[in-house]
């Protein structure tokens, strides 16, 4: 391969480019390439126009076989379509897109100076095949970290000097009383999950109950609260616990009405809670009292002692852990389901993993309605009420009965039955009956432990 600079004029359009479903000539190209993703496309006409092309990402090229004065672009396709576009509007006009959309390319053109990006940078491969590994590594995911590793949503915000989540997490790292393993497992999951929490922080019921707002210092983003320190803690606590569980995700909560359900699930004491008019920092918020705060800085002492920390243990790679806070159910078969849940892989076999996770589910809840002589027939529809509907039967007497507490059985009765859940008996049913459903090894593991409140309730502890 070979660094060298030419004129755009020069480059063409890939017809074999994984973006292209079908093309035949260059008009043909820069039309797939347009329409892959319209709005994005005219943010990218728009970027070059205003800032240049990337300096650190040349063009991919091969030399064509009609004419050697032309280069085949194998990757930088949308960069050059774009440039395309802004040198030459008049192309717009031979390829069949909307009106609406060849003016508002147009007009992006508009001003623009050929002479900016007349030279761009390339590296010249032999041919195609020697070219694919180096943009497998620009565009593939994984491969052990030899591809591009992307930036999470916490990585864009450190950088972006944007802290109105990362204090919040530091703030609950800080001042809640989770162990350190526990607290570990969370802080991980929300590094995947940070956009989850951010939709909180962001809901109108969230902000007024906690008082959260943000002040500009600078170019940084600080967050602020009102409410008391261990209102907020408390809150903010069961908040990311719900996140780092899967309990709550973007599905199950993006209506306000979804925030205000939270809330009105909290106790008392938190919900009636009403925020004050001073404004706190997170970052400089320190809560006291209320149970032990191991990652609180302790009082100085004459010889500190260094502190040892036990390593975070992996998730469980099966789908129930091997011994159990509930009694063994009474029933043979769910006997069996319970044991063959202890011995099967999330990783090798979740289709499995999600039978037997919805097996052991139906039986439960239908073992406890013949056992407790309740009523699972709907007589206005002339019908057995579906399975939803009879788990919340069952939980409704559970708690009537003071068999179990509202606040153990609130995370397994909304996933249950909300149907938008990845782990709601709608899903259980789609990765049994779905052609297409496959379900993930957290949510498998996450429903399970939810729902040990459930299973302990109705089989009693374990002796």
């Amino acid at each position: 391969m070979e660094k060298i600079q030419v004129n755009v004029s020069q480059l063409l359009l890939d017809l074999e480019n994984p973006r292209i479903v079908s093309a035949d000539t260059q008009p043909d190209a820069l039309r797939s390439m347009i329409e892959f993703d319209p709005r994005h496309f005219k943010t990218m006409m728009e970027s070059i126009k205003d800032h240049g092309l990337d300096p650190g990402d040349a063009f991919y090229v091969i030399a064509s076989e009609i004419d050697p004065d032309e280069f085949i672009v194998v990757d930088g396709n949308r960069r050059l379509a774009a440039l395309m576009a802004l040198r030459q509007p008049s192309l717009l006009q031979g390829i069949p897109i909307s009106a609406n959309l060849r003016q508002k390319l147009a007009a992006v053109s508009n001003g623009y100076d050929p002479a900016s990006n007349e030279e761009v940078d390339a590296v010249l491969f032999e041919e195609r095949a020697a070219a694919d590994e180096w943009i497998l590594r620009r565009h593939g995911r994984g491969m052990e970290g030899e591809a591009r590793i992307y930036w999470g949503p916490l990585e864009i915000q450190r950088f972006q000097r944007d802290r109105s989540v990362l204090d919040v997490i530091e703030f609950v790292k800080k001042n809640s009383t989770f162990g350190d393993d526990e607290w570990a497992r969370i802080e991980e999951k929300l590094t995947d999950k940070a956009s989850v929490l951010r939709r909180f922080l962001e809901a109108k019921p969230i902000r007024e109950l906690l008082g959260l707002t943000v002040s500009k210092s600078g170019d940084e983003t600080i967050p602020e609260f009102s409410a008391k320190p261990v209102t907020a803690i408390e809150v903010l606590s069961a908040i990311v616990s719900d996140v780092a569980d899967g309990t709550v995700t973007t599905r199950t909560h993006n209506r306000k009405e979804n925030f205000e359900e939270y809330v009105a699930d909290l106790p008392d004491g938190l919900k009636n809670s009403k925020p004050g008019s001073k404004k706190v920092r997170f970052r400089d918020a320190t809560v006291s009292g209320g149970g032990t705060r191991p990652r609180q800085k302790a009082k100085p002492t004459a010889t500190p002692q260094p502190v040892k920390r036990s390593k975070a243990k992996p998730p469980r790679i099966t789908l129930a852990p091997r011994s159990h806070r509930f009694a063994v159910p009474p029933s043979e078969k769910a006997e069996r389901l319970l044991f063959e849940a202890s011995k099967i892989n999330l990783k090798i076999t979740p289709l499995a993993c999600a039978y037997v996770l919805r097996a052991f589910v139906e039986n439960t809840i239908d073992g406890y309605i013949a056992d407790k002589r309740l009523s699972d027939w709907n007589s206005a529809k002339n019908q057995r009420y579906d399975l939803k509907q009879r788990s919340q039967i069952v939980m409704d007497d559970l708690v009537a009965k003071r068999a179990a507490k509202k606040d153990d059985l609130r995370s397994i009765t909304r996933i249950l039955t909300n149907s938008t859940d990845p782990a709601s008996i709608q899903a259980l049913n789609d990765y049994v009956h779905g052609k297409y459903h496959v379900p993930s090894v957290d949510t498998l593991r996450n429903v399970w432990d939810v729902a040990e409140p459930l299973f302990i309730a109705v089989y009693g502890p374990a002796k």
